[in-house]
């Protein structure tokens, strides 16, 4: 196992409440080596705060195709403007949507794959403290 480091980056974004209501928001992105397979979505809408925790070949994947199913799905998007990436997490009543440029998810995953290359995740897993909260919760 490795020491652990974390990556964030906060991006401006915009969660879409439907086809006239859109508001600006931030989001801070963050990926910690000790979880390698998940990137950590912060939302601070002046609402009650929100965080996700998402796959992060699901975003890799969703920046070039629509993936995932279920609380998140990710899909691009190249109309508009500019190129974006559409977040949806959650089902029926309620969802966030959020639309995200491209280009900073994209140099977010980027960089959490320089730290934790593709099939090095293991490596980075303490599996004897995973059992161990596993065991602890169960009792």
């Amino acid at each position: 196992m490795q020491a652990s480091s974390v990556i964030r980056r906060t991006v401006c974004a915009d969660l879409v409440r439907g086809k006239n209501d859109r508001r600006p928001i931030m989001i801070e992105l963050s990926y910690a080596t000790a979880d390698p397979y998940a990137v950590r979505l912060a939302v601070s809408t002046g609402d009650a705060p929100a965080a996700w925790a998402v796959g992060r070949d699901l975003l890799s994947e969703g920046l070039t195709r629509p993936v995932g199913e279920g609380e998140a799905r990710v899909w691009p998007s190249p109309y508009g403007p500019r190129p974006v990436v559409w977040i949806r997490f959650g089902q029926q009543r309620r969802t966030a949507l959020i639309e995200l440029a491209v280009g900073n998810l994209r140099d977010f995953v980027d960089q959490t794959y320089e730290l934790v290359p593709t099939g090095s995740e293991p490596l980075f897993v303490d599996v004897e403290t995973l059992i161990n909260d596993l065991m602890r919760e169960a009792s």
